[in-house]
């Protein structure tokens, strides 16, 4: 039995550099929509919302990092770890830079904040 009124969502999720939409979201929802013409399908760029909360500066240099834009959902994931990762965090930044100064818990604050605004207002 076919469902109706199937709806999906592909999500880009942070942290690629925000001035590099995916391709792969846009090709994926052209398949699906080519194959599954009764299926409503959107794309959304989530991590462009969080470079807008963050700031695109801040968000550039944590997204040109690995280490650096893991350790920031790491300890949203793992709270009781979040000493830990800061410390791995901060060993990687660079002093004087935007990340530096903003700080690991203000960075994490404002992605769970703006993460968790996301998925609330998800249906």
């Amino acid at each position: 039995m076919r469902q109706k009124n199937l709806n999906i969502i592909l999500i880009s999720t942070p942290w690629p550099l925000y001035s590099r939409p995916s391709i792969q979201l846009g090709v994926l929802k052209a398949y699906l929509r080519s194959q599954h013409p009764d299926v409503a399908v959107d794309a959304d760029h989530a991590f462009l919302k969080i470079a807008t909360a963050l700031g695109y500066p801040l968000y550039h240099e944590i997204s040109e990092r690995t280490w650096l834009a893991e350790a920031v959902y790491a300890a949203l994931l793992f709270p009781r770890r979040f000493a830990a990762i800061e410390n791995l965090f901060n060993r990687q930044v660079k002093s004087g830079s935007l990340i530096s100064t903003t700080g690991f818990e203000k960075i994490t604050t404002e992605v769970r904040e703006t993460t968790d605004k996301l998925i609330a207002d998800g249906d």
